[in-house]
């Protein structure tokens, strides 16, 4: 996300509206670097929703805005194997 919270992400910040941006400073926050550099957060939606006083419904299609403009890219969860709990 380096450059992204400059003068020069304005246009960004109004096409995605204050909702979607919003949710990106948040998932900011809970992003660590991965071993390539990239910045990678866990964060589950409900938890966004909380953090952003909103709806999960609300927070999802903020997600989904971020997504649609590249800006976010949602990796695969890998599922717990059948039979076992954490």
């Amino acid at each position: 996300m380096t450059g992204v919270f400059t003068a020069s992400s304005r246009p960004l910040r109004r096409q995605l509206g204050p909702v979607a941006w919003a949710v990106l400073e948040d998932m900011v926050c809970d992003a660590d670097r991965d071993q390539t550099g990239r910045l990678v957060a866990h964060t589950p939606v409900r938890r966004l929703a909380v953090h952003r006083a909103t709806s999960k419904d609300t927070t999802a299609r903020a997600l989904i805005r971020l997504h649609v403009a590249g800006v976010v890219r949602r990796a695969p969860v890998r599922p717990l194997p059948v039979g076992r709990c954490r």
